[in-house]
């Protein structure tokens, strides 16, 4: 049976497919403008539920119409056959797929997307909606170096508490804990892919749900991995409590303003939008000359309410050239990614079925004719014809043919592929004290290693997250080598914890964690109990001396009470020239340094006397 077809369009190509929905590339006939639209899956239209969330995420990308957000088109429903959203297609490539490749982006660079995305964050906050699911896969970028936000897939009314859905590297502290999502939800998200713009790495990255959770909760920013001019920004943005957040995204972005302004020039946002467009069309032409092979793709770890299975979803099409929002409604958390690729110069089909309704942006194969070297630098599907159809040999405007004279011998020239960037792998073990605590707080060793398989000279240093760190040192690692780089790091504590980061920086960008811990005890303090009456005599000089064990020195004394006149107390010894007699109760104190601090005292009687001779 023929699939139903929203009227009026040709369809080109799938630009992908999951569990949800289908996404093709079309022409519309009557204008000749370029689309991508999303189709819902037809066994879904027998779940009115799942319609109705179709319906919501037509209506709040309807509601939306700024630059820096995928447009929607139309949206088109014959009851019983199908229904399908008509969106604006990117020609550009994600964030997430930028970073990857290409590792982190400058300053500059990643302030312009931060500032692109709070504007487009803005503009939904100001209806009332939460996007919930900001990530780098959710950014578009084009050949012009804009930035777009798709996906509002898990977007939700501000203030309403809905199920848990978003990306747990880029979740905020609230919604883990179930709490109503605000503005300050996205713009919590929005530093964080911020922070991974720029050093390559998110901020947080457990290996298990419960630690990134207890991360985004509890653990220090690592404001020591970006530059000193823009660490306030991260630490605002990614405060724990939303009330410290900037409490809208407009605001937020008048901070970035000033701050880029001092701190890289007025031209900041000119020169960052360049890089990114060249970086943009560099990734275009590698994936669409088949450097990278056939195929591009991401995979996400979806977790559906009860954070269940796990799936991949890969991309269709011979590169990840062109994006459509593919917004497909479901509650996803994504933990990681990867790419897939194919062969060159052949058409790449869906690897995988199902992509559990996931949420990045695809790409799929170039139209028949279109000019693969080429990106469009628009975002607008009006602006960004192609040429449709097989290509012919009589020349065109868009695509000028040149036929060599008949038995003229054609030359290729040899195309060599650069050599491959080395395969470099950074790894940190955790260290750890516990039990007993020695007498002087430990000097922890954490073990780091650098691999390369080819020789090169690497750039590392380590960041902690108590912000210190080392300074940049190089290490020369031979082929297939492996190079040890421990650092050490000396407990404030004997209650304490903070992450120590092996960072990579050149000839390309790789961290990797651990957990430095100290979680010992001392021994129980106590203090010299001198009896219950002591009897000093009167007139004449004296002396007491109490001593303290256990616990972790040096010591504080304190003591409660009246003292005879004439008498002192400091640093546990009682001293002086008893003047009058009397009974006296006094109560001394000895507190201990350590992180819980430990106590002892003691309670006695002075009871100064008047020797008889």
């Amino acid at each position: 049976m023929t699939a139903w077809v929203v009227p009026g369009y040709t369809e080109e190509r799938e630009l992908g497919h999951g569990a949800s929905a289908r996404v093709v590339a079309a022409t519309h006939n009557g204008t000749g403008q370029r689309v991508a639209i999303k189709y819902l899956a037809p066994r879904l239209l027998r779940d009115p539920n799942f319609l109705a969330r179709f319906r919501e995420e037509v209506e709040l990308l309807a509601s939306i119409d700024v630059p820096h957000v995928v447009r929607l088109l139309e949206y088109v429903e014959e009851p019983g056959a199908g229904a399908a959203i008509v969106m604006e297609l990117v020609e550009g490539v994600s964030l997430h797929e930028m970073i990857t490749r290409q590792g982190p982006t400058s300053p500059e660079s990643a302030l312009v997307v931060l500032k692109g995305s709070l504007l487009g964050l803005a503009a939904a906050h100001q209806l009332g909606i939460v996007h919930r699911d900001y990530k780098p896969e959710n950014v578009l970028v084009d050949g012009a170096g804009n930035s777009k936000l798709t996906d509002f897939g898990v977007a939700v009314k501000a203030g309403d508490r809905a199920p848990v859905g978003g990306t747990p590297l880029y979740m905020a502290p609230e919604q883990w804990n179930g709490e109503p999502a605000t503005p300050a939800t996205d713009i919590y998200a929005a530093t964080a892919v911020f922070f991974e713009c720029l050093t390559g790495q998110t901020p947080f990255s457990g290996q298990r749900l419960e630690h990134l959770a207890m991360q985004h909760q509890t653990a220090p920013i690592p404001v020591a991995l970006v530059d000193q001019p823009l660490q306030a920004l991260i630490e605002r943005g990614l405060a724990k409590d939303p009330r410290d957040r900037p409490a809208h995204a407009v605001e937020f972005v008048a901070e970035l303003n000033e701050v880029a302004d001092r701190a890289y020039g007025e031209d900041w946002e000119e020169r960052g939008g360049n890089e990114l467009a060249k970086r943009a069309a560099a990734l275009l032409l590698l994936l669409l000359g088949g450097i990278a092979g056939a195929a591009g793709g991401s995979f996400a770890a979806t977790l559906l309410g009860g954070m269940g299975r796990r799936k991949k979803a890969a991309v269709a099409g011979v590169a990840l050239g062109i994006f459509a929002a593919i917004a497909v409604t479901t509650t996803t958390l994504a933990l990681t990614g990867n790419n897939n690729a194919g062969s060159p110069g052949t058409p790449a089909t869906n690897r995988a079925a199902d992509a559990l309704a996931t949420n990045s942006g695809t790409g799929g194969t170039p139209a028949p004719g279109s000019p693969a070297s080429s990106p469009s630098t628009t975002g607008s599907p009006t602006a960004s014809p192609s040429v449709t159809g097989p290509p012919t040999a009589s020349p065109s405007a868009t695509s000028p043919t040149t036929n060599p004279p008949a038995g003229a011998p054609t030359t290729n020239p040899p195309t060599t592929a650069p050599p491959p960037p080395p395969v470099i792998t950074a790894a940190a073990s955790p260290a750890a004290v516990s039990g007993t605590c020695p007498a002087a707080l430990p000097s922890l060793t954490v073990p780091g290693t650098i691999s390369s398989n080819r020789a090169t000279t690497v750039t590392y240093h380590w960041a902690r997250s108590d912000q210190t760190s080392t300074g940049a040192t190089q290490v020369e690692i031979p082929a297939g080598g492996t190079v040890s780089v421990p650092d050490s790091v000396t407990a404030a504590s004997n209650q304490w914890e903070i992450t120590d980061t092996l960072v990579v920086t050149s000839p390309s960008a790789h961290s990797a964690s651990a957990t430095l811990s100290v979680q010992c005890d001392y021994p129980t303090m106590t203090v010299t109990n001198p009896g219950s009456v002591v009897q000093p005599p009167v007139d004449e000089p004296y002396t007491l001396s109490l001593t303290a064990s256990g616990g972790n020195g040096p010591y504080n004394w304190s003591e409660t009470g009246t003292l005879p006149a004439g008498l002192s107390f400091s640093g546990g010894v009682i001293t002086g020239t008893p003047t009058t007699e009397g009974r006296f109760l006094v109560k001394i104190t000895v507190t201990d340094t350590e992180a819980s601090p430990q106590s002892a005292s003691v309670s006695f009687i002075i009871d100064p006397i008047v020797r008889i001779t």
